[in-house]
């Protein structure tokens, strides 16, 4: 059901959009002392919180790590990288071959299987770098 918002005013805006959102426990019990503390209901007080607060919103700053890799290693993933270029090339093909009914469903069954397998092995290598 729309409830008004506002002290009567013609000002006074419908609201039907509803949010919800999810705290843990300890944040819960803090949000709920301030709501209580305020004299609002919890919609009014999340309304003046987001809406009326003047904080400015950044995203969060996340350090960064930037590893120097062993020229080996960079060669390794290079290569495993064009690796993958060739098998998403070749798996187009199969693609094609069997919708133009160039390739039987058996031969292309296994030639995908066989792509799967060394796309997996390049992931176990990844996963090692």
């Amino acid at each position: 059901m729309a409830k008004k918002k506002g002290n009567g005013g013609d000002d006074d805006q419908v609201m039907t959009a509803v949010r919800h959102f999810r705290l843990s426990e300890p944040d819960a019990d803090v949000w709920d002392k301030k709501v209580m503390q305020s004299g609002m209901t919890a919609s009014a007080f999340f309304r003046t919180a987001v809406i009326e607060n003047q904080t400015i919103v950044q995203p969060p700053r996340r350090p960064v790590h930037v590893r120097k890799l062993h020229p080996a290693t960079q060669q390794i993933i290079h290569l495993l990288a064009k690796q993958g270029n060739n098998i998403n090339q070749l798996a187009r093909h199969l693609n094609l071959g069997r919708k133009a009914g160039e390739l039987s469903e058996r031969d292309y069954k296994t030639a995908l299987d066989e792509l799967h397998e060394l796309n997996e092995n390049a992931r176990v290598v990844m996963k090692t770098i």
